[in-house]
């Protein structure tokens, strides 16, 4: 037995070693799993790993950590992850929260919508994983298959589809489950009432990410005009940037994109054109939010709620929570404020 390590030991060395078989399921059919299933199942991982690939499935509700997928068909997707990646697949419905742009290949039918889930230990296992709750997103698609002459391969889901129609959690699950026969049943139970411990929720109040309506982004169509708030770090800064999301989305104002970074002083006079902000980018990153709403109200609207905010918590110097009224203004701060790669915060 050895006393001491050799520094130059290699750390991948020394990790313990796992067995694969623990963690493969394959083949099934009918069943709850906790990781894989093969067809007509549901999986529930409440947890984050590295890399997750889902193969050939289909009618499947798969809600997992980092993933890609390949050869599946027919399936309903809940994930956040550092990249999205579905290859060779068709009638995808994806509820997602990238870092990185999703991408798509060789796949036609997908479809994308934010992601929409919270369980306690959510927001613990994010930063556990290094995702950003604020430097997520669905909407910005790359796909390798595209062509100008051919219809476009992924959409958006609409607004106003509700998530439940999509996805089951495990307490929907307990009357299909006791129509199956008396094995399937009681194995099946046994999983569920495990999984139902878990208290997760779809209820979008309570979502870990805030959802974001990029589709109101996207769609030049679309009636309503931008406004910018920027939460320079401060106590609660998280808390506060929800705070302001719900309170706007009771009155029509919908959050269309985040970010969450550390900028530098020139950075923020370049931006904002006010060099009194500048001090604050040393205090750490700064959460910014891009609302949609009615014309001519959207900025007033978002002033009105961030003064409330400010002086109900007392924050000083109210200039932490700054906001951009002007439409183009505004737009044309949040697509410089995206322009900066992530790995910078």
């Amino acid at each position: 037995m050895l006393s001491s390590i050799d520094s130059n030991d290699h750390q991948w060395e020394k990790r313990k070693v796992v067995n694969p078989e623990l963690y493969l399921i394959s083949d099934q059919t009918g069943a709850v799993c906790g990781r894989l299933p093969g067809e007509n199942s549901y999986v529930f991982v409440y947890d984050y790993v590295n890399t997750v690939t889902i193969d050939d499935c289909s009618n499947c509700t798969i809600i997992f950590g980092p993933i890609q997928t390949r050869f599946c068909e027919n399936c309903t997707i809940l994930t956040a992850c550092q990249q999205f990646r579905v290859r060779d697949s068709k009638s995808i419905i994806a509820f997602i929260a990238s870092v990185s742009e999703p991408i798509i290949e060789t796949s036609s039918l997908i479809l994308f919508a934010p992601f929409q889930l919270f369980y306690p230990e959510l927001q613990d296992q994010f930063r556990a994983a290094g995702l950003n709750l604020f430097n997520c997103s669905y909407s910005s698609i790359h796909d390798f298959s595209a062509r100008s002459t051919s219809p476009a391969n992924y959409a958006f889901l609409p607004l106003s589809d509700d998530i439940s129609k999509h996805i089951r959690l495990p307490k929907d699950l307990e009357a299909e489950i006791s129509s199956g026969d008396n094995t399937v049943r009681i194995k099946a139970g046994e999983v569920l009432q495990r999984l139902k411990s878990v208290h997760a929720s779809l209820d979008a109040d309570l979502s870990t990410v805030p959802i974001t309506y990029a589709g109101l982004l996207i769609d030049g169509n679309v009636d309503g005009e931008f406004a910018l708030v920027g939460l320079f770090y401060h106590h609660f800064v998280e808390r506060h940037a929800r705070e302001v999301i719900k309170t706007l989305s009771t009155r029509s104002v919908y959050l269309v994109r985040t970010r969450s970074l550390q900028y530098s002083r020139e950075d923020i006079t370049r931006i904002f054109g006010d060099s009194t902000l500048a001090s604050h980018s040393l205090l750490g990153p700064m959460i910014t939010l891009q609302f949609q709403g009615p014309t001519g109200e959207v900025g007033r609207l978002c002033q009105a709620v961030v003064s409330d905010l400010v002086r109900r918590e007392s924050i000083k110097p109210t200039t932490l929570i700054h906001v951009t009224q002007d439409s183009l203004t505004a737009s044309r701060q949040a697509d410089m404020l995206a322009h900066f790669p992530v790995l910078r915060s």
